[in-house]
């Protein structure tokens, strides 16, 4: 089995070096195999299960043709390849919105548009907004502007619509004043949660930046909500792993991402994590063998 990596992380993470053990334990065997290597013969592995790709919303374009590849190769891929591709750009949330699904406050701003922040903030009274782009992650290109600093950062702005598509949020200010909460599911099942909170001064709860990372107990109706949010989306197709982030507002769960493409998964803040994976791993490669 490939755990698919990319060149400048070509290794396993922390958290996928605990679940490669467990799945040898299993009885599997597991390689780390970055996509963007050229030289690797992919027909050799079972399946591919899609991990530390950190570098793929640098190179979309490949990335896809590399999903291609191993679609016409006839591997097990997880996840699903058309869930790959729906979840690597943040369209996706624009679709979720117009299905009910709580997020904040969003706009898109369309490639080599010219967007004045002055007038946004002025229609929409937004305290603070984060921008980020449609195809991103680790808060790559992320950041946050407000009235006072807007006709400031309007060229900033203009210069990164001439190559990618944007999108600016409201700023959540739960993300400060609470945490931004995970919802790890294996096999579209519940399994644990963990409360991200970024360091002073930030807004970025991701752990290169700061932030930290603590189990959390979200209570049963959050939990209803976050699962199904994820039931909207696995319509699409079934799910080996998924991460729902978010925020809660006023007792309702507010997505602020869906990570289905290369999400860590909190091994280590939850005992049966790790078994629970490895059950629904085995049973969806019986699946995909079966069909």
């Amino acid at each position: 089995m490939a755990f698919a990596t990319c060149r400048p992380f070509p290794a396993l993470s922390e958290d996928d070096v605990q679940l490669a053990m467990a799945l040898s334990a299993a009885g599997y065997t597991i390689e780390a195999t970055p996509w963007d290597d050229e030289d690797i013969d992919w027909i050799r592995y079972r399946a591919v299960v899609i991990r530390s790709t950190w570098n793929y919303h640098l190179h979309p374009t490949a990335f896809r043709a590399w999903l291609h590849r191993l679609k016409k190769l006839r591997l097990s891929i997880f996840n699903p390849i058309d869930i790959l591709e729906w979840n690597m750009d943040k369209a996706y949330l624009e679709q979720l919105q117009q299905q009910g699904v709580p997020l904040p406050p969003t706009q898109f701003l369309d490639k080599d548009s010219h967007p004045d922040l002055d007038s946004i903030f002025q229609a929409t009274g937004w305290r603070r907004a984060v921008i980020k782009p449609c195809i991103s992650a680790t808060a790559y290109n992320t950041w946050v502007t407000g009235p006072d600093t807007a006709t400031a950062d309007n060229p900033r702005l203009h210069e990164l619509l001439r190559t990618d598509r944007y999108m600016i949020q409201e700023f959540m200010e739960e993300v400060e004043t609470d945490g931004e909460y995970s919802l790890l599911f294996f096999g579209q099942q519940y399994s644990h949660a963990v409360k991200k909170t970024a360091r002073a001064g930030d807004f970025r709860v991701q752990e290169k930046y700061g932030g930290t990372s603590l189990p959390a107990r979200p209570g049963s109706d959050i939990i209803r909500q976050a699962t199904a949010i994820l039931d909207t989306a696995v319509l699409l197709s079934p799910l080996l792993y998924a991460r729902v982030d978010g925020v809660i507002r006023k007792g309702v769960f507010t997505l602020m991402e869906l990570e289905l493409v290369e999400p860590t998964l909190f091994f280590d803040q939850h005992p049966l994590a790790l078994e629970q994976f490895v059950y629904f791993f085995s049973s969806s490669l019986t699946a995909a063998s079966i069909c």
